[in-house]
């Protein structure tokens, strides 16, 4: 499975200087199994940029559940985001994991 997560950043910042872009909210994206347990590989938690992949093979089947967790940032009402999954044959996902 491939797990995409993005969110609203804020380039101009506080400034005109569009070559930064200081983060505002920076969120974390975890992947749980049908038992509840976080995938071995299942966290994505990067600072410097607002998107978040999980790459990882599903050790069992049944339904997974994704979860979107603020770290740090700016106390908003709403923070615009972009969620995406897709089911990578495990024959590619080596290729995958290794980019």
């Amino acid at each position: 499975m491939r797990i995409a997560l993005t969110w609203d950043s804020n380039p101009a910042g506080s400034g005109s200087n569009y070559y930064e872009d200081p983060l505002e909210t920076d969120l974390d994206l975890d992947v749980y199994d049908p038992d509840g347990q976080r995938v071995g590989n299942g966290i994505s938690a990067s600072n410097d940029n607002s998107y978040e992949l999980v790459d990882f093979v599903a050790p069992k089947t049944g339904q997974y559940a994704i979860g979107v967790y603020k770290k740090s940032g700016v106390t908003e009402l709403l923070n615009w985001l972009g969620l995406a999954w897709v089911k990578v044959p495990q024959m590619y996902l080596p290729l995958i994991l290794s980019d």
